[in-house]
């Protein structure tokens, strides 16, 4: 028998990946996983979606509350909330019927809160998704991070997408025939030969509108009369004025 002759291409084989393997984004998860696209910066698990939601919400309620008018229509709500329980209370105790519901939040002594209000979520978090972490204090600027670890790994999915978004915009120039910046060097020359043409043209101008206002030349002397008129100007027979008197004749 001869040798085997293997046909496939290599292109093809399926462990060819587009985008290599990550680390999941949100703070305690650390799944590694295959990312679909190129700005996935999260595992598609269903309990670390959930998580993320919860963080997410509680971010979105703490920058809400920030606004007075808010703070102050959520303070209205809730006084019409408890006005209206305390009336059914009076109702159903009046009638002698009570809600299961009723009788188990008076036994548990508490009623169900929001997530984004509960207590165990400081006022101001980490700003890494996943992360309730109360952020540093910082005397300069306002602080966005818990420590540096957060900080090191938002830079660094910042850091990525920024770095693919360039690839992708150098390999869209290079498919375009042209080399990089090519477009923007164009447009920087064509600017250049503008402003040197309306410099040529102003010069232009100028040299139009000096020769207009220039008179005619003046009417020049022959060097032959100029030295005739020094002459008789330094001669003294025939300058005219006192000369002085003739010696009396024998």
């Amino acid at each position: 028998m001869g040798q085997e002759q293997h046909t496939s291409s290599p292109l093809s084989s399926p462990s060819r990946r587009r985008f290599p393997i990550r680390t999941c984004h949100r703070r305690h998860c650390g799944r590694v996983f295959l990312p679909g696209q190129w700005n996935q910066r999260y595992c598609r698990e269903p309990d670390c979606l959930r998580e993320l939601h919860r963080w997410e919400a509680a971010k979105r309620q703490r920058q809400r509350r920030k606004n007075e008018m808010v703070r102050r229509q959520h303070a209205d709500a809730e006084r019409q909330r408890r006005t209206r329980k305390r009336a059914e209370r009076r109702v159903r105790e009046a009638s002698g019927a009570q809600d299961e519901s009723v009788s188990q939040t008076r036994i548990d002594g508490s009623e169900s809160r929001a997530w984004s209000r509960s207590d165990k979520i400081p006022k101001n978090f980490c700003d890494r998704p996943g992360c309730y972490a109360p952020v540093r204090p910082s005397c300069r600027v306002p602080a966005r991070y818990c420590g540096d670890e957060c900080r090191q790994a938002v830079r660094r999915v910042l850091d990525r997408e920024r770095k693919f978004k360039d690839r992708r915009k150098k390999r869209a120039v290079r498919r375009r025939g042209g080399p990089l910046g090519a477009h923007r060097r164009d447009r920087r020359q064509a600017g250049c030969r503008a402003v040197g043409s309306r410099d040529v043209r102003a010069a232009h101008s100028r040299r139009k509108c000096v020769r207009n206002h220039r008179g005619f030349p003046a009417a020049t002397l022959s060097s032959g009369e100029t030295h005739q008129e020094e002459a008789l100007e330094h001669d003294q027979e025939t300058v005219t004025g006192r000369r002085p008197r003739a010696p009396p004749s024998a």
